[in-house]
């Protein structure tokens, strides 16, 4: 196609030769002389000289409009272009800034989450994030090659569940997931309860539906499982310590009124040989004398029982060491006893705010510890050595000691930790020393472990002192703790006990200072009260059938409250939480089965008025 720079000078050219040989013609047929032929040759060249200009400016106008014309349109088209671009880019920055934040959500969901999570083709390399490795003990920059590389780390006796559980999500057939909890073991030993979740993503190869990708997200519910342990552990206890609080209470019931007739026995034969002095009656009150040490050495379990028997509350009281290290020693030493000699040293210790049965709780794990450690035989040549002491801050400390072989270096540093434990399986649960740990510094104390190779073992108990009591208060069961002794009148005492021997007991130890009437019914009690009748004291059972001491103490309350008032509570083991919280509620003293005859004389003597 022609430019305006060609056509234009070619139709000049034209214009100007047919311009030139018309001119030519003209002049020659109009010159007369040469002074016309000259004047139009003038005339022809200023012609000349003027349409050139004109057709040069016409060409040069033409040409730089086309020129701005092509510029204009140059920049136009690329000031869409630019626009275009800065567009496309502001799009791609918006969706770069929200990929970004989209990523930094889930970074923080998952961190919030506190999982791991992996990806990899399947049997793959693993691509694991930090809180993967950190879970599973893993260094950073160590490959982890496939999948049974992987299973190296889960523990031998849940990494076959745990392979076939992965293996049934990578059939095509099948849900596509798994889910599954199992135990790892770092390299450090340490076992560690995992929770896993994961999902594969399929795809059709060649016509065949396949496992292309696996995910899978960790979580480490270590202290979850723990604490579901110990519930599952206090649950136990709890069952335990119900069935031994009623074991006990069947114990006491009989035992109370074997005791007060051994008491009254021995009181009778010593009054009898005071009064016949001829009648020998030695080999009588040695006889009474060793059932009366037989019976209190069963008082004296049945106590130790009832202590672990209320494993299940928490209320804190001033305790005393040495007696909560005895009764766990008492429960305890037959497992001692054919391992090694048992040796005490107590020296004196502050009173220690606590709860009794779960200091003797840790007592017990202490002691079954240091006995396990040492095995059956050669008594002589091991020792588990007790000992109690107030430290420079003024707190008390408990210390057992065993003989043992010791705690290796790298197994002392996770004996708290949950569920470890170098016992055979069936032997140990890993939990003893953790609980011990847990009820310890819940306490506000330390629990701290030393041990030697071939040397022994020795586990410290730190107790911070308990607070003094506040200024008038009278302590725990003060009618029961300090009775007055002075003479006082006789007064009237009912007693309400299910058992008749224990009745009887009762009447033979009060009758000679009161009046006392026995009955059998709490129901028949409340009778006789409805009716008018009043006593001094009002000795009743807690456990009954048909209507309980409680329910008595309810109904007398709204009935008599003065006679509610006088009620002393006799219980030889309160098993139930019904009965527990009763004798937490009501400020009525109380006497425990087997009582003791010159106690309970001079509890009554304090309250008949």
């Amino acid at each position: 196609m022609w430019r305006t720079e060609v056509w234009i000078p070619v139709a000049y050219g034209v214009v100007a030769s047919g311009w030139i040989a018309l001119s030519d013609t003209l002049l020659a047929g109009a010159a007369r002389s040469v002074q016309e032929q000259a004047a139009w040759s003038i005339l022809k060249g200023f012609c000349f000289v003027a349409a050139t200009s004109v057709a040069l400016h016409a060409g040069l106008r033409w040409t730089l409009a086309r020129e701005r014309g092509a510029r204009r349109l140059a920049e136009a088209s690329e000031a869409v272009l630019r626009a275009k671009e800065e567009r496309d880019l502001a799009e791609r920055k918006r969706a770069a800034e929200a990929l970004r934040e989209s990523e930094e959500k889930l970074a923080l969901a998952i961190e919030a989450a506190d999982m791991g999570i992996c990806h990899a083709v399947p049997f793959g390399p693993l691509e694991c994030s930090p809180r993967f490795r950190e879970i599973f003990g893993i260094a950073d920059g160590l490959p982890i090659n496939g999948f049974e590389t992987f299973l190296r780390l889960v523990h031998p006796d849940d990494r076959d569940r745990h392979r076939s559980a992965v293996l049934r999500s990578l059939d095509p057939s099948g849900e596509a997931t798994y889910e599954d909890q199992y135990r790892c073991v770092r390299p450090d030993g340490s076992v560690r309860w995992i929770s896993a979740r994961g999902k594969v993503r399929f795809a059709d190869v060649n016509g065949v539906r396949q496992a292309v990708r696996t995910a899978g997200a960790v979580l480490d519910i270590t202290e979850r499982k723990a604490m579901q342990a110990q519930l599952m552990q206090s649950d136990r206890l709890a069952s335990v310590g119900m069935l031994a609080a009623g074991v006990a209470h069947e114990i006491n019931n009989p035992l109370a009124y074997l005791i007060a007739a051994l008491d009254f026995l021995d009181g009778e034969c010593k009054e009898l040989a005071q009064k016949s002095p001829g009648v020998s009656s030695a080999e009588l009150l040695e006889a009474l004398a060793a059932a009366r040490e037989g019976a209190g050495r069963v008082k004296h379990v049945v106590r130790d029982l009832k202590t672990f028997s209320r494993a299940d509350e928490e209320r804190r009281v001033q305790v005393e060491l040495r007696p909560v290290i005895e009764s766990s020693i008492n429960m305890v030493f037959n497992e001692i006893k054919y391992r090694a000699r048992l040796v005490k040293d107590y020296g004196k210790t502050p009173p220690v705010l606590a709860n009794e049965a779960r200091l003797g709780q840790v007592c017990l794990n202490l002691l079954v510890n240091a006995a396990q450690a040492i095995p059956e035989g050669r008594i002589d040549e091991n020792e588990i050595r007790v000992s109690t002491k107030t430290d420079d801050l003024g707190r008390a400390v408990v210390e057992v000691r065993d003989s043992g072989p010791g705690i290796p270096p790298d197994v002392l540093k996770q004996v708290f930790d949950p569920f470890f434990t170098t016992k055979p399986t069936g032997v140990g649960t890993g939990l003893g020393l953790s609980i011990c740990h847990n009820i310890v510094t819940g306490l506000g104390g330390e629990i701290i472990v030393e041990s030697q190779l071939d040397e022994g073992t020795v586990f410290r108990v730190v107790l911070p002192a308990a607070p003094p009591p506040a200024e008038g208060d009278a302590g725990t069961e003060p009618a029961l703790m300090t009775p007055s002794v002075a003479h006082r009148p006789r007064g009237r005492v009912l007693v309400v006990d299910d058992e008749p021997a224990i009745c009887a007991a009762l009447k033979r130890v009060l009758a000679p200072e009161h009046e006392v009437v026995a009955l059998t019914s709490a129901l028949e009690a409340h009778s006789r009260i409805a009716r008018g009748e009043r006593f001094d004291v009002i000795l009743c059972d807690l456990m009954m059938p048909k209507m309980t001491g409680m329910e008595l103490h309810a109904a007398l309350t709204s009935l008599a409250p003065e006679q509610a008032a006088r009620m002393v509570l006799l219980t030889g083991g309160a098993f139930t939480p019904v009965a527990s919280e009763f004798l937490n509620r009501v400020p009525n003293a109380r006497v425990e089965k087997p009582f003791d005859a010159a106690s309970l004389r001079a509890l009554v003597r304090g309250l008949v008025a």
